[in-house]
């Protein structure tokens, strides 16, 4: 088993604390959408290895999270037997 010199640990320790740093230096996409740095999330997620995705891939996506809210005139019921929307 190989042991760890002084100067080996140390490089562990800096390069865990540069991960913890780009970490939290990371650019969220609503503060981007926010502030105006929407090119700058992109580069920092291409530079991630995060690649484009097709317009349908997040149509699908997208659709598995966003439930819009039912209009006012939609109900859970059924119509009258009259076919009136009670109103």
């Amino acid at each position: 088993m190989a042991t760890r010199s002084p100067a080996n640990f140390s490089m562990l320790q800096w390069k865990a604390s540069q991960e913890s740093w780009r970490e939290a230096s990371m650019l969220s996409l609503s503060e981007a959408q926010k502030t105006g740095q929407l090119e700058e999330f992109i580069a920092q997620e291409e530079a991630r290895g995060v690649g484009p995705i097709s317009a349908a891939e997040f149509d699908e996506n997208a659709a598995k999270v966003i439930k819009t809210p039912p209009q006012d005139d939609q109900t859970s019921g059924s119509l009258p037997r009259d076919g009136s929307h009670g109103k």
